[in-house]
């Protein structure tokens, strides 16, 4: 492969933890490496940051193994490790939402090794709402297709398919006597191009079992019914003599389903935006755009960032910026289309109102975010929360702590210009966890984190960090009628 870009052997290795597990903040890498390479957690994010340095030519993508293994290395460099270290500058966050806001929480879910078959939905383990609510709806396709390879046992229990996404759902299944963890990962085929996962979670649920969620954007990418094929697609380095394939026929759910076409453009200088289409699905929202811009704001440091609100002001879930194919630019600069995926509507709005940020990212060491500590002196109620007050961010209020025989679970509201971008650590007896939030009440922005296991006498303190308004371009803003 003469044009991929090279690496160290260190560097190597944080890809190795990001290609298994991506995406993931620098925290979850540290602690992932540390038993196994005597690293601070400096070097780590000095590693991200002159990896993205060396990610500007990739080779074009071919409909075969050597190609397959091409993009995914430069999809992985590219787009992932882009999503653990930049942020936009208004915005300070830990984790950035580009390509996929979920990370893999830490806690394991209560289930052994036994008791996988026994999961009523894998769907239902993601932290994704639109998800769940999709199979409340029952919208999604449940299947049980498996293959197994080299000792690693991949079934696929669940698809759910509409207008704004193409999501999978699989178990991966290690044999215990397998001594090397699989690095491998699986695309989507529809019979004349392949799409590599634009968002992925993943929950731990035993030391041999993780459920994997593979989501795509849709809005006309693939035909309303084809026969989609889940392709292996295993690391350079890796022996790619013997990959698996799982062919398995989906159609295109149609239910409650709204289509938008609004074309409706905005200028803000020499940036200009056009909404071209938008889905409103029970899974979630998507808003297809065009961004033209000139060549000084280069796609690595200039991205852009959403904004979508109903008529009531109510905000929904940023949950990642799907990629559109790259062109390079003309003498008058670049001119992409992209996809942002949104949480969906609990009903239909009357219109929804749309802000764009277009500004130059930040590393994590150039923002500096701030971190806010409490220390938990009593059970905290909705009467009387345990509050983290962030300067700028606004409130975290916990409002319960529930200590629980395979999990300790910490239920908390935020207040403040963007209360999704939120995420928490807790401490104890000289440990700290980072957990994946999962939307409880949408309307009341309440979620729930869920940690190890812990004692109820148990000296914790809860951390967060702080997150800057982003700084929304007034010219750009868009509010498109949804119906009259």
């Amino acid at each position: 492969m003469p044009n991929m870009p090279k690496i160290s052997e260190s560097e190597w290795e944080i890809m190795k933890v990001v290609w298994r597990q991506s995406p993931l903040i620098a925290e979850q890498i540290v602690s992932q490496l540390s038993n196994k390479i005597e690293w601070s957690d400096q070097t780590v994010k000095n590693h991200h940051h002159t990896s993205c340095g060396k990610t500007n030519d990739f080779p074009d993508i071919k409909s075969n193994r050597k190609g397959l293994l091409q993009m995914n290395f430069a999809i992985k460099i590219k787009n992932k490790i882009r999503s653990l270290v930049a942020v936009p500058m208004a915005t300070l966050i830990v984790f950035g939402t580009i390509g996929a806001p979920s990370t893999t929480p830490v806690a394991m879910a209560a289930k052994t090794a036994g008791q996988t078959d026994s999961i009523e939905s894998v769907f239902k383990l993601s932290s994704d709402w639109g998800l769940i609510q999709a199979v409340n709806k029952g919208l999604v396709t449940k299947t049980n297709q498996s293959v197994t390879k080299n000792g690693v046992t991949v079934t696929v229990k669940e698809i759910l398919f509409d207008e704004a996404q193409l999501t999978v759902g699989y178990l991966e299944h290690v044999a215990a006597d397998r001594k090397q963890e699989p690095l491998f990962r699986p695309v989507i085929w529809n019979g004349e191009e392949m799409h590599s996962a634009n968002f992925s979670d993943a929950v731990q649920i035993d030391d041999q079992t993780t459920a994997h969620f593979l989501t795509v954007s849709n809005m006309g990418k693939f035909p309303d019914q084809f026969e989609m094929k889940l392709r292996e697609v295993r690391v350079p380095e890796a022996d790619s003599s013997d990959l698996w394939e799982l062919a398995i026929p989906v159609k295109k759910v149609t239910k409650e389903t709204t289509v938008l076409k609004p074309m409706m453009t905005k200028s803000s200088g020499d940036t200009t935006y056009t909404i071209k289409e938008i889905a409103i699905t029970p899974s979630s929202t998507a808003v297809k755009f065009e961004l033209k811009h000139p060549k000084y704001a280069e796609e690595f440091r200039y991205h852009p960032a959403m904004k979508l609100e109903d008529e009531t002001g109510m905000i929904y879930e940023d949950k990642g910026l799907s990629f559109g194919k790259y062109k390079p630019p003309t003498e008058e600069g670049y001119s992409n289309e992209h996809v942002f995926m949104f949480s969906p509507f609990q009903t239909v709005p009357k219109s929804i109102k749309i802000g764009f940020v277009h500004d130059r990212l930040l590393f994590e060491y150039e923002a500096k975010p701030e971190r806010y500590e409490a220390v938990v002196e009593h059970k905290p109620t909705a009467e009387k929360p345990i509050v983290l007050k962030r300067s700028k961010s606004g409130l975290v209020k916990i409002n319960d702590i529930r200590y629980g025989k395979d999990k300790t679970e910490i239920r908390f509201q935020t207040e403040g210009p963007d209360p999704y971008r939120v995420s928490l650590w807790l401490k104890a007896d000289g440990e700290e966890w980072f957990a994946l939030k999962k939307v409880v009440d949408p309307k009341t922005y309440t979620f729930v984190a869920e940690f190890p296991a812990l004692p109820s006498n148990a000296k914790l303190t809860i951390t967060s960090t702080e997150i800057r308004e982003p700084n929304y371009v007034p010219e750009l803003a868009m509010t498109i009628p949804v119906k009259s």
